[in-house]
């Protein structure tokens, strides 16, 4: 029967290939193409397929990859930043268009989602043949589940009050990458064998993307700072995750050959930051670094010494270089000129701050125009009231200036309205509770012996996560990030690791894991009464 049941599923997984084969085949003969996109969609359609059935858990990794290394769009147009010309995230109409001239108006999907439609039609197809797939939540399931049915809900909205479907969609689609890669993680990482490889392609293609940015501030921008850096501005939270990872794997003390790695990495990590010439960064990285010392000194008692000895180092050094570089233009100067910028801003940031607070204001009262919009919001796809001043004057550099603000705290909270803005911060409470209780999380005695890694493994993963919810949250609040595909599914990947590493740690109703835990003692047992 076994035989039987391997050789049926061969027998269907060929002839499914073969027939994306034939339609694949058949349109490169027809089209004629001049360019490598359509041999690389008959790639896809006919070798995805195998790969994914076989090797499930690699479409996570390619997921994550593609993640941090391909930008959403074109930054430089003849094509020479290398990373930002990969089409990984293109509309396909935006890929023939660019690419053959031509423009064949067919379904509004990029080349992402084809990816995950051949990656659920395969597992669909597991399941139905095999019956052995087994389909796992996570705990935080449902706090973002509901969070995606307001967005749901909005999308709706927007679509029925006269909303623009493609500008929609693509707001929306950040969201529900996010759920799709939470959902994808916490399936295929279930131990510390599973959530290596995310560490150590975090760190690969981060280092690879701080040697590109270099590349490109030297040979195509000649060493000259950019008003608006080198590339896209995701770029930045990338680099500052990389620095938070480092911090994390040293207080944790995981992984002491990739740390040497990232050690020899890090000036190139820092020198690439600068390139971006990104404010958030630094904003982000003041918010952060005071979550991570103290969630470490809390979960890893090993690196209090280290924590300790951090901020006396900081504490000493910081002052003179701050005072040394805040008025310098230098690439060293970045991080105190940020600072010196919040303190004292100069006319470009004064403007920058100016407009910022105009769109603030614009936001909320699009939010309260009706009552209807403050209860379920505004909708999506639709350009939000603009009476607060000039926005358009940067509408020729960013003609989604009405559409996608740069507070998107308070772009969940215009499209979706007070309902949805609760959701949205009842998701991001419930992952931030869900990481405190890992990190605090202890084994017992016997399989801390019997297993050191085991026990570092979820708590270093756990930290690294609510790191990054506090490092997304600054930048979604200041630099447009919470609708950025790159950012949301690279953190909802560390979600779902974290939830899949851990599925229980919600749970306080078995004594053994009450026991286990600080601050909460195991219930007395109730003696039975002897009969008299």
């Amino acid at each position: 029967m076994a035989e039987r049941r391997q050789q049926r599923q061969q027998v269907i997984l060929g002839a499914v290939a073969g027939l994306l084969a034939l339609a694949a085949g058949l349109s490169y003969v027809l089209v004629q193409p001049t360019t490598l996109l359509l041999p690389i969609l008959l790639l896809t359609v006919t070798l995805l397929p195998a790969v994914f059935w076989y090797f499930p858990r690699l479409s996570l990794y390619g997921i994550l990859s593609a993640a941090c290394l391909f930008e959403i769009f074109k930054q430089i147009e003849d094509g020479s930043g290398i990373t930002d010309a990969v089409p990984f995230f293109w509309n396909i109409n935006t890929m023939f268009e660019k690419c053959l001239g031509s423009n064949p108006h067919a379904v509004p999907i990029n080349y992402f989602e084809l990816v995950l439609i051949i990656f659920t039609s395969v597992i669909l197809l597991r399941f139905a043949t095999r019956h052995q797939t087994m389909i796992r939540c996570g705990s935080l399931f449902w706090p973002i589940l509901v969070y995606l049915g307001f967005v749901a809900l909005g999308w709706l909205n927007g679509m029925t009050t006269g909303g623009n479907f493609n500008e929609a969609l693509q707001e929306v689609r950040a969201q529900l990458y996010f759920g799709v890669a939470y959902f994808l993680a916490v399936n295929a990482v279930r131990n510390e064998k599973h959530a290596a490889p995310l560490i150590w392609l975090t760190v690969l293609c981060i280092g690879f993307k701080a040697c590109n940015y270099i590349w490109r501030h030297f040979t195509i921008f000649h060493g000259e700072i950019q008003e608006q850096g080198v590339g896209s501005h995701e770029e930045a939270f990338f680099f500052m995750a990389f620095v938070m990872l480092l911090a994390t794997l040293s207080f944790s003390r995981l992984l002491p050959k990739l740390q040497m790695l990232m050690w020899a990495l890090l000036p190139l990590i820092i020198f690439a930051n600068l390139t971006t010439n990104r404010r958030t960064a630094y904003a982000a990285v003041t918010i952060a670094l005071p979550i991570l010392l103290l969630a470490a000194y809390q979960g890893f008692p090993k690196a209090r010494r280290g924590v300790l000895s951090f901020i006396v180092v900081l504490a000493v050094v910081f002052p003179p270089y701050f005072l040394a570089f805040r008025n310098s233009t230098g690439a060293l100067g970045g991080p105190a000129r940020a600072i010196q910028s919040a303190i004292a801003p100069s006319q470009r940031d004064s403007d920058s701050d100016q407009y910022r607070n105009i769109e603030n204001y614009d936001l909320m009262l699009t939010m309260r125009s009706t009552s209807t919009t403050q209860l379920i919001g505004y909708g999506y796809g639709k350009r939000f009231l603009t009476p607060g001043g000039n926005l358009d004057m940067i509408k020729d550099i960013y003609p989604w200036y009405n559409l996608l603000p740069h507070n998107q705290i308070l772009w969940v909270w215009m499209r979706l309205g007070t309902l949805g803005f609760l959701a949205f911060w009842g998701m991001v409470c419930a992952i931030l509770v869900y990481a405190c209780r890992v990190i605090r999380y202890k084994e017992s005695e016997a399989k801390r012996k019997a297993a050191p890694e085991s026990n570092l493994y979820p708590r270093a993963v756990a930290l690294y996560t609510l790191i990054l919810v506090a490092l997304l949250l600054v930048f979604g609040l200041l630099d447009l990030q919470l609708s950025n595909f790159r950012d949301m599914i690279f953190v909802a990947i560390w979600v779902g690791a974290m939830s899949g590493l851990t599925p229980n740690a919600l749970s306080l109703n078995d004594p053994e894991k009450r026991r286990r835990r600080p601050g909460v003692h195991e219930r007395p047992t109730r003696q039975p009464r002897r009969m008299r």
